[in-house]
Parts: structure tokens; C-alpha cells; sequence
């Protein structure tokens, strides 16, 4: 439930009701609890698009990475050529 006070802001509420049994049938008694949840579930979304965030970040690294060793790969290999025709022709 959301309460909207003028001047305060929504707050969201959790409702729970629960029903408590006595020895007297004929007088229902309840137990109405009533959470405010609002600075809660704020702070889980932060953490979620912090986490999510976070993901990408790490996605962007292990690309750069990734890109880095293919770089350090084809220069490698370029030294290798080169080292092999250097052998082949007697230098």
C-alpha cells in the first residue's frame, strides 16, 4: 500500500493480517501488522543497478582483455615469421 502525506513524500507500506485463535469462537480477534518498506526497497534497487553495473563493467574489462592478448598474439606470431625467414635465409 502507498501512503502519499502532502508534504512528506510516498512511503510504501507492507499490510500483514492474521487471525488469532482463542477460546471464544464468537469474538474474532486480529493481529494487523504494518511494515514501512520504503528505504528497504530503495536500497535493494540501488544494490541491483550497482550489481548490473558492475557486470558491464566487468564485460568491457575481459573484452579489453581480450582484445589486448589477440594484439600481443598477432605481434608474437609476427616475430615468429620473421625469426623463421631470418633462420631460412642464412642471415
Amino acid at each position: 500500500m502507498d501512503l502519499d502525506r502532502p508534504g512528506r513524500g510516498v512511503r510504501r507500506l507492507v499490510l500483514k493480517a492474521q487471525k488469532l485463535e482463542y477460546r471464544d469462537p464468537e469474538n474474532v480477534r486480529l493481529l494487523i501488522t504494518v511494515a514501512d518498506v520504503t528505504d528497504a526497497r530503495a536500497a535493494e534497487k540501488l544494490k541491483d543497478d550497482l550489481v548490473r553495473e558492475k557486470a558491464v563493467l566487468l564485460q568491457e574489462v575481459q573484452h579489453r582483455v581480450a582484445n589486448s592478448l589477440q594484439i600481443i598474439a598477432s605481434v608474437l606470431m609476427q616475430s615468429a615469421r620473421t625469426v623463421n625467414s631470418d633462420e631460412s635465409s642464412g642471415t
